[in-house]
């Protein structure tokens, strides 16, 4: 379409040297956690591959200039707190590890579920996101 426009919200990181795999390592220590317990087999964890890559405005910019097929009007970072009521302003802030951790939890299965729904059933993603808060 001519003239068109898009939206893209895109999961990045801050800077070209900001690491982005802490909660992918989170993800790995609870489907192992599923495969001591007997849940999951090891071997469809350790076939699963999902691949990610998180960039940073700078390769973003770069990346879109080198394939040339569109030009942004604007590109503008924001960043989430993992827990959103965890933030400066707040002064009746009080960190719960638990509720903390279920936040990130649902951020972690918002992402993943439609890849891990392949190894795993149903009832097994719920535990699995009842037990990332706890990892």
């Amino acid at each position: 379409m001519r003239r068109g426009r898009m939206l893209l919200t895109l999961i990045g990181k801050s800077s070209i040297y900001s690491s982005s795999n802490v909660w992918w390592k989170l993800l790995t220590k609870s489907l192992f956690d599923l495969v001591a317990e007997g849940l999951v087999h090891e071997a469809s964890v350790d076939s699963l591959n999902m691949p990610y890559y998180y960039p940073c405005e700078e390769e973003l910019r770069e990346t879109i200039e080198d394939e040339g097929s569109f030009t942004p009007d604007l590109i503008e970072n924001f960043e989430l707190n993992w827990d959103f009521d965890d933030n400066v302003g707040n002064e009746n802030f009080v960190f719960e590890k638990s509720k903390s951790g279920q936040k990130v939890a649902n951020y972690v299965r918002a992402l993943t579920e439609p890849m891990l729904g392949i190894i795993l059933k149903r009832p097994l993603l719920m535990i699995y996101s009842q037990d990332l808060p706890n990892t």
